[in-house]
């Protein structure tokens, strides 16, 4: 009987005495390299490894795109954080404080999130454990090499926070009077200060000092944003307008939108080149994008109703934008916002094509995936942006040859359903 293309006759070596097994227990014999006999191998064993968690999914649990959840949001019981401040600053998203849900106070912590490397990195705590009032207006900005962040603090006072970026250090200055809504704007003469009631103030950044100026008026700002160097602001009365430094006024653009006062959603632009905003508040979930030359236009609408994101966050050169999503399900009971929500502290990317990444990685020839989705929502695989498979329910698929692969949420934004696991043999 012959084994392999060499012709191998007999099992070489191979004896009929049990003594002459020992330490041979589990082992394979193939035939050898030479093809001129067998040996003895230790089996190849199947690993699994969890590569996507969508309902506890934390660092390291590696590789979203972009990518993934706050470190610090996994230290609370209820898997949520709330009301820090978070912004984009060259390639880098930094969120500063918050507060845990479950024990319903603020926390010093302070990370930033590499969106080319895809890990976190811990920055120096707050000096005091703060968090944002709440109204989604934009309560972070940056100017020359700091990040600015207007917060209450455990001790129930106001800080705008400076964060200088190349020292990893914080500094602390007292906001005027006691206001429950806050927002800013860092431009570079001073940085813009709104509170409570469109009370309006500038800082300088020099002396330190609050400056009182012209007050919004009774309506509440929905949202704001730098473009170029000048503040672009949304009302809640649907008015578009433009703060002039110069004169101290502001003047209405004749640009209606629908969002909503205190809730259209922070809007942090690195290229300086837009305003965003959002709305959903028992409505469908819609994003919104102004621009000098054209005015609001719909980036995107669902269908049903979802829970908005705080933050719009959009990197320098990106076309589209990450959405920080703040409250979670998890510790809020919010029955008139569906089904569909998202943990607090997490990051999605939306894709421009009405979808958002969920996972990305590079695999090679050999690697299986086995793909759990049990929440209902079809999931779509593609290899080097073409598509393979769409997973509803359990999938099993083979990846032949190596790239780089991506899943897709098919249709909002729900992934507690989720699980992906690598699989190879060893």
């Amino acid at each position: 009987m012959g084994y392999g293309a060499a012709g191998v006759d007999t099992f070489t070596g191979l004896l009929d005495t049990p003594a002459s097994y020992a330490g041979e227990a589990l082992k394979l014999y193939t035939v050898n390299a030479l093809e001129t006999g067998l040996e003895s191998k230790v089996m190849s064993r199947f690993t699994l490894t969890q590569i996507f968690q969508g309902s506890g999914a934390s660092p390291p649990t590696t590789f979203f795109v972009p990518y993934t959840l706050a470190p610090h949001w996994a230290t609370d019981a209820n898997h949520a954080l709330k009301k820090y401040g978070s912004i984009i600053v060259n390639n880098n998203l930094y969120i500063f404080g918050g507060y845990r849900a479950s024990s319903y106070s603020p926390c010093v912590n302070c990370h930033k999130f590499n969106l080319t490397t895809q890990r976190w990195e811990k920055l120096a705590d707050l000096p005091i454990a703060s968090s944002s009032t709440g109204v989604r207006i934009g309560d972070t900005s940056h100017n020359n090499g700091k990040i600015y962040w207007i917060a209450q603090t455990n001790a129930a006072t106001y800080k705008l926070f400076e964060y200088d970026i190349l020292l990893d250090t914080w500094a602390q200055y007292t906001v005027p009077g006691s206001p429950s809504d806050m927002a800013c704007i860092a431009c570079t003469d001073f940085c813009y200060i709104y509170l409570t009631g469109g009370v309006f103030y500038n800082y300088n950044y020099t002396t330190h000092a609050f400056t009182g100026l012209t007050g919004t008026g009774a309506q509440q700002l929905a949202t704001w944003g730098k473009i170029g160097d000048e503040i672009y602001a949304a009302f809640s009365g649907g008015q578009t307008r433009l703060y002039d430094k110069a004169l101290d006024t502001w003047s209405d653009l004749g640009q209606a939108h629908s969002l909503i006062g205190h809730n259209g959603g922070a809007s942090n632009v690195e290229d300086e080149n837009a305003l965003w905003g959002m709305q959903a508040n028992s409505q469908a979930f819609a994003v919104y994008r102004y621009t000098t030359a054209g005015g609001w236009v719909t980036i995107f609408t669902n269908t049903r109703a979802q829970r908005e994101a705080d933050s719009i966050l959009v990197p320098a050169g990106y076309t589209t934008n990450l959405a920080f999503f703040t409250w979670g399900t998890l510790s809020d009971n919010w029955p008139t916002y569906g089904a569909d929500q998202f943990a607090g502290g997490t990051i999605a990317k939306y894709s421009g094509s009405g979808a958002w990444e969920l996972y990305s990685g590079a695999f090679v020839q050999g690697d299986l995936i086995i793909f759990h989705e049990a929440g209902g929502v079809p999931v779509h695989c593609e290899k080097d942006g073409v598509l393979l498979f769409v997973a509803d329910g359990m999938s099993v698929f083979y990846v032949v040859d190596a790239g780089t692969y991506t899943f897709t949420l098919s249709k909002d934004y729900h992934f507690y359903g989720v699980d992906i696991y690598r699989s190879v043999w060893g």
